[in-house]
């Protein structure tokens, strides 16, 4: 059951409960659920008393409540500073990645932007294609001898194909 006070008296709230379709409960769970429901400055008065009804200490409740009505309820500190942490480690984390973006995009950005002879930055002409060790490791023949064999004609370091004697080669 999930009922709340809301703008009503503390007496309508008891009398609304009462009212609630459901199987008969005993006075006793029927104090524990109402009280339970009140403002905490109201539930510290009512917890005190031994009223011989119910109705009186709806009364009882009734007069506190016109007299010192509830206070605003604040969250707790710690849920607050909670989540401002938990804002400022997001933000950073942004932040940074913001700056990696931006850092890629610069890398990328100079070498597709061209050079003063009007070819993109990148690997040097003059340089020889070489192949990584992890390519060379699982592939010991460069592509030209693995797909021409000895009639390549070209050949990419390091490549281990040893051509074969044919007829008529020397």
């Amino acid at each position: 059951m999930h009922e709340e006070l809301g703008d009503r008296k503390p007496s309508q709230f008891l009398r609304h409960l009462q009212g609630l379709p459901g199987p008969d409960i005993s006075k006793d769970l029927l104090i524990t659920i109402w009280t339970s429901c009140l403002p905490q400055n109201i539930q510290t008065v009512i917890a005190g008393q031994t009223a011989p009804t119910l109705e009186l200490l709806a009364d009882l409740a009734d007069r506190v409540h016109e007299i010192a009505p509830p206070s605003l309820q604040v969250a707790s500190t710690s849920t607050v500073s909670a989540h401002a942490s938990t804002l400022e480690s997001l933000t950073s984390e942004i932040a940074e990645l913001r700056r990696q973006m931006k850092q890629l995009s610069t890398h990328f950005y100079r070498r597709l932007r061209p050079n003063s002879h009007g070819h993109p930055q990148g690997r040097s002409r003059s340089k020889s294609c070489t192949r990584s060790d992890f390519s060379y490791r699982k592939y010991p023949t460069c592509w030209y001898h693995s797909r021409y064999a000895n009639k390549a004609n070209k050949c990419v370091k390091p490549c281990d194909f040893k051509a074969e004697n044919t007829p008529g080669s020397r």
